[in-house]
């Protein structure tokens, strides 16, 4: 597993970007960067950049500890103002040797809006999990795409009780 924490969930850490410190990114058409054009608090919050119509997902670097039938609840603050894209939370479950167990979607997606919103999703997590991550899951629209996507995130959160 990657060695990461939770320090830099709310963006406010200059440093390594592309992706911003404690997270990791999957798919070479996206490009994600701590910024200053947009924070839902503090003084950062993270920019989104996709080019494909294929999948590109963002996720959290820590590995966080859970066990089977703890609920993982994973929180953030999206502005989605880009008719081309959109986004749905995730959480991917991990065996105690790191193997993928389970992934989870939410069925809920981004709507567009210049305003920032809020987004959750909670899961159990199944039998043997050790670990849970938290990733965005990035698509394009096809009625709207028009060769790039982008969003604005912040806050991001995952919780297990």
């Amino acid at each position: 597993p990657v060695d990461a924490d939770d320090s830099n969930w709310g963006f406010e850490e200059g440093g390594p970007n592309n992706p911003p410190a404690d997270f990791v990114k999957d798919g070479d058409a996206l490009t994600a960067e701590w910024t200053t054009e947009m924070a839902h608090s503090g003084n950062n919050g993270c920019k989104l950049t996709w080019t494909s119509g294929d999948n590109q997902d963002l996720f959290q670097g820590y590995f966080k500890p859970v066990t089977a039938g703890q609920m993982a609840t994973f929180d953030l603050w999206a502005v989605d103002n880009d008719t081309a894209g959109r986004f749905r939370l995730c959480l991917e479950f991990y065996s105690d040797t790191y193997l993928s167990l389970k992934k989870e979607y939410s069925s809920a997606y981004t709507q567009d809006s210049a305003d920032w919103a809020q987004l959750n999703y909670a899961v159990a997590a199944p039998d043997g999990s050790a670990y849970v991550r938290a990733f965005v899951r990035l698509y394009d629209v096809v009625e709207g795409w028009d060769g790039d996507a982008v969003v604005f995130i912040d806050d991001w959160s995952l919780v297990v009780e």
